[in-house]
């Protein structure tokens, strides 16, 4: 029982180092995140556009204009990363559109991206977990588990293993680079 509280402190602890230009990086997984949410939510058809949509789009446009424009020291605090991602998500889940849409998935998989920002180990596999439970809970409000659609959630649970181990290479790389 010691030995499984010491490795779950050890991974509570582990802290990955951040690229000095993330910055750019989230930016971008940001504003390709806008575009998605925009075709994913009407916005391509200014008729059926709602008044929800449009306060959703300033949200997300002043997400990616605080990423642009906070300082980096800022920015690379856990909980401001965790609350971007975190509204970003909430906003995308609550657009009642369909899970199954690629478009939607596509928009998920760019949240898993800009999770891996986040430089704690265990806050990336809390966060990540997260929105595939999420992304899980829309496509059982529209009924889609009982379809092929469900097979996405292994799918995105192996992206999520994968970003984590690029994570540890990155950090022994930038190590390595620092001797």
């Amino acid at each position: 029982m010691h030995q499984h509280t010491a490795t779950l402190q050890a991974l509570r602890s582990y802290r990955f180092r951040k690229p000095k230009t993330f910055r750019a990086y989230l930016g971008l997984l940001q504003g390709m995140f806008l575009i998605l949410f925009g075709a994913h939510g009407g916005i391509v058809l200014w008729s059926s556009v709602s008044g929800w949509v449009v306060v959703k789009l300033v949200v997300l446009v002043g997400i990616l204009g605080a990423i642009l424009s906070v300082s980096q020291s800022v920015l690379a605090q856990p909980q401001i990363i965790i609350s971007l991602i975190v509204t970003d998500a909430a906003i995308l889940f609550t657009t009642g559109s369909r899970g199954s849409d690629a478009a939607m998935l596509c928009a998920v998989m760019l949240l898993l991206a800009m999770s891996s920002y986040i430089g704690s180990v265990f806050d990336f596999g809390l966060l990540s977990s997260g929105l595939i439970l999420g992304y899980g809970v829309v496509l059982q409000r529209d009924a889609a588990l009982e379809t092929e659609a469900v097979l996405v959630l292994p799918a995105l649970l192996c992206l999520t293993l994968v970003f984590v181990s690029k994570l540890g290479l990155l950090d022994e790389e930038i190590q390595r680079l620092d001797e």
